[in-house]
């Protein structure tokens, strides 16, 4: 049985790469694009995280491939390194320092800009040094690199004398940061903003793109409902509005229903009825719409069932005989929320674009919902407590990747890849600081109050960095807990 866990971490893992990795791959391209838009220079744009595996320069961007498959990231200059940094403490130093005009005071500013330019030459050494950047700043400051030059870099022991050539040029650079239009930080208010929306912009794009083709071209996956809300731990999770609804066409009769949440305690979950089991008749007879099967159950109240069950691991049919209590209000009378493999495409291209539309605002608003209310369950404000189960980390995802896949083939991961991009562009904007809604937010602060304390947004921003790492620590803890432990 060890085999077998060891084959079904491997799954998981391999679902989480699918479904997961490109969305933040695609993320940080958006923040890349949009520095690139508003000429702030980019140093790198890595795929996974270091340590960097390989990494090639082109058009003066390293393009890396890193260790560890958890997504991307993009360097922007200016942002958070040593240029950060000095130009931040430059302007301290001329606002510490009262420009009286005296000839103390000039000396005063000189000797503190002189200990900073020190201070920066040797963090921005140790930067392009750890970028493996340096042969590239030396180029780019109009130094021809000779092999000996290249050799030295690479064994990362510089002489004296290029030690000091190298400091020379950093302190160059140091000298002309306060008017250097390629930092991130001396950038306008706008810029800024349309770089740090430039993620979540790329997310809702994609969901809005691949949503698209497969109304145009294909088909939208079943799981996709487009006419009835999703309870989710009642919170109504709503696909698309009616009006996009109606413009459906609908494709299959497939009359089976697929079980897509099974209440806990309920009669179903006490038949063994689980999540992702196919419900293939009740008494011999079969339902054009999940609406006649739940009217149907509500007629039949009272009577023993015969309710006819496609096992979601083997495959092997099942009859399940039920004894149905009469339909009693706020009770579930089966305790399953089952779900209609029926496939949907669009009349043409630009139905499908109006309709993809509306699906990412839907699901954004519906995604909104459930945050705000796992928020208040978190902090007490609500009463549903229930509602914190509906959260979901990156190995419950990698977990069902498999079921979708076997129960929907390609057309579910698709369309479950543009609603993860949505679930990412919604959490992206909380403002949150680790997050680009709580960059946006402390940005934005920054341009009412003309005051940036950057040691302070350094703290918030990492204790909530760790906070976020902490609670999915958790997330990841229930996910695995939910899994269950391998039989021996």
């Amino acid at each position: 049985m060890f085999i077998n866990f060891i084959i079904s971490t491997l799954t998981i893992i391999f679902w989480f790469v699918v479904l997961l990795v490109p969305l933040v791959v695609f993320h940080e391209f958006g923040h890349f694009l949009m520095a690139k838009l508003t000429k702030t220079r980019v140093p790198e744009f890595g795929v996974g995280i270091p340590p960097r595996v390989v990494g090639k320069r082109w058009k003066g961007i390293l393009w890396s491939f890193n260790s560890i498959p958890l997504g991307g990231f993009v360097r922007i200059y200016g942002d958070g390194d040593a240029g950060d940094s000095a130009l931040d403490a430059l302007g301290q130093i001329e606002k510490n320092i009262v420009a009286d005009g005296s000839k103390a005071t000039k000396n005063l500013k000189k000797e503190a800009v002189e200990d900073l330019k020190n201070q920066y030459i040797a963090e921005r050494l140790s930067e392009l040094v750890q970028n493996q950047e340096l042969d590239y700043f030396l180029e780019s400051q109009g130094l021809n690199l000779t092999s000996e030059w290249k050799d030295q870099i690479k064994a990362k022991n510089l002489n004296e004398e290029k030690l000091e050539q190298v400091k020379t040029l950093i302190g160059w650079e140091f000298d002309g940061l306060p008017k250097n239009k390629d930092l991130f930080y001396n950038k306008p208010f706008f810029a800024k903003l349309i770089i740090m929306l430039g993620g979540v912009t790329a997310n809702f794009l994609l969901a809005w793109g691949i949503l698209t083709v497969l109304l145009s071209f294909f088909s939208i996956s079943p799981f996709i409902i487009p006419d009835v809300p999703l309870q989710i731990s009642g919170i109504n999770f709503q696909f698309m509005s009616k009006e996009s609804s109606d413009k459906l066409i609908r494709l299959s009769d497939n009359t089976d229903m697929i079980v897509i949440y099974v209440e806990k305690d309920s009669l179903a979950e006490k038949s063994g009825i689980k999540q992702q089991d196919k419900i293939v008749g009740l008494n011999d007879q079969k339902f054009n719409s999940t609406k006649d099967f739940v009217a149907a159950l509500e007629r039949l109240g009272g009577n023993q069932i015969d309710l006819k069950v496609q096992d979601s691991q083997n495959g092997s049919l099942v009859d399940k005989k039920i004894d149905l209590p009469v339909k009693q209000e706020g009770k579930p009378q089966l305790g399953v929320q089952p779900l209609q493999l029926y496939t949907y495409k669009a009349a043409n291209f630009w139905e499908a674009s109006g309709i993809a539309l509306n699906m990412v605002w839907n699901v954004s608003i519906s995604l909104l919902l459930l945050l705000g209310g796992i928020l208040s369950a978190i902090f007490g404000f609500g009463a549903n407590k229930e509602i914190i189960n509906a959260v979901s980390g990156p190995v419950a995802i990698g977990a069902q990747g498999n079921q979708i896949f076997t129960g929907f083939g390609v057309n579910g991961i698709v369309s479950t890849i543009a609603l993860l991009s949505i679930n990412l562009g919604v959490f992206n904007l909380l403002p949150i600081p680790a997050l680009d809604g709580g960059r946006i937010l402390i940005l934005t602060l920054q341009k009412i109050t003309g005051r940036r304390n950057r040691r302070l947004e350094y703290v918030v921003v990492t204790v909530t960095f760790i906070l976020l790492i902490l609670v999915s620590l958790l997330i990841a803890f229930k996910d695995i807990s939910g899994l269950g432990t391998p039989k021996m």
